[in-house]
């Protein structure tokens, strides 16, 4: 695990961000999707802005590797016990 640092503005959307980090990580946008650090959630609001999504300054933004989830779909964790 390591961090980057990536300035944008408060103003900017969420897709701006997904840009930097695929243009950073050498990535097709396809390829990854973000992830809140705090409650695991995808990020799927490409549209809103940074501030509207509750990104502020020093806010941890997780790369996941793989296919983000499809509109109406979901995410399912499984475990074997």
């Amino acid at each position: 695990m390591f961090n980057i640092k990536i300035s944008l503005k408060k103003t900017d959307p969420m897709r701006r961000l997904k840009e930097e980090v695929a243009k950073r990580f050498n990535l097709e946008m396809n390829e990854f999707y973000l992830v809140r650090n705090t409650n695991d959630k995808e990020i799927k609001e490409m549209a809103t802005t940074l501030s509207a999504a509750g990104l502020t300054s020093y806010s941890s933004i997780k790369i996941i590797l793989g296919t983000p989830t499809l509109d109406g779909g979901y995410r399912i964790k499984l475990s074997v016990v």
